[in-house]
């Protein structure tokens, strides 16, 4: 595998001393192949700090025949989620795009949502009477956008548990979280050089005499502060989310 790894690496360069290849360019390829992606890291990291953004055609691929990889890892790395987590790569970063999208909040949501576009119907019919007849007066304005403000909420909530999503980005040392649909949500902006590690967090816990109700958060751990954000991700892409954090932040920057 590695072997065919250098012949195309070269072959797509040509093995003349004068070519160069970018380094982001040498990590998307190398990310289309079964290569560990802790082996990617570290010969991604090498080339960058001998040779900066580009490097010669020729030393990439030395730098990848040098690579001892176990046959049997390639066989033991779980397969992830097509659309699981995208990733889009940006000078000196990327996009990270993960779906917050559950079919089951967004039942719970739509049933909430028909009970109160009905509601006024069904049990204060008497007032929808009244607007109809009388128009808006000051007590059903107020019972109207009370009502009207509540469906709007529900019907986001909807909205958000269908297509929402959650984008992180890392230019260099400047970041931002976003979560919400499309252009719509809340930003959180950071210095990824605030920390130093991340983490699943416990947070709200909520219970009655039925059922108890654990939140589960994605927490970056910092000198100044922790942020916690994702409780609206799966299990599973909270974890991949985390595993992608780790590896393409903060081990390395350690190795830097």
């Amino acid at each position: 595998m590695v072997m065919a790894l250098t012949v195309w690496m070269a072959g797509a360069q040509g093995m003349n001393s004068g070519k160069t290849i970018s380094i982001d360019e040498v990590r998307q390829r190398l990310e289309k192949s079964a290569l560990d992606r802790k082996v990617i890291d570290d010969i991604v990291s090498s080339l960058r700090a001998q040779y900066g953004d580009r490097a010669p055609a020729v030393d990439v691929a030395r730098a990848i025949a040098k690579v001892q990889i176990p046959t049997a890892r390639a066989t033991t790395v779980p397969a992830r989620a097509p659309d699981a987590l995208k990733v889009e790569h940006i000078p000196d970063g990327f996009v990270l795009r993960v779906s917050c999208q559950s079919f089951g909040a967004a039942a719970v949501w739509a049933i909430f949502a028909g009970t109160l576009a009905v509601l006024p119907f069904r049990i204060w019919d008497d007032i929808v009477r009244d607007i109809w007849n009388d128009g808006f007066t000051w007590g059903t304005g107020i019972f109207a956008a009370i009502w009207g403000a509540a469906l709007l909420c529900l019907a986001g909530l909807l909205v958000f548990a269908i297509f929402g999503e959650i984008r992180i980005t890392k230019a260099g040392d400047d970041g931002k979280i976003f979560t919400g649909v499309g252009k719509l949500g809340r930003t959180h902006r950071l210095q990824w050089s605030d920390y130093d590690g991340v983490d699943e967090r416990d947070g709200s816990v909520y219970s009655n005499a039925r059922f108890t109700r654990t939140v589960h958060f994605i927490e970056l751990q910092g000198r100044k502060g922790n942020y916690r954000f994702g409780n609206d991700l799966s299990d599973q892409n909270r974890a991949l989310v985390i595993d992608f954090l780790r590896t393409r932040v903060f081990d390395a920057n350690r190795r830097l």
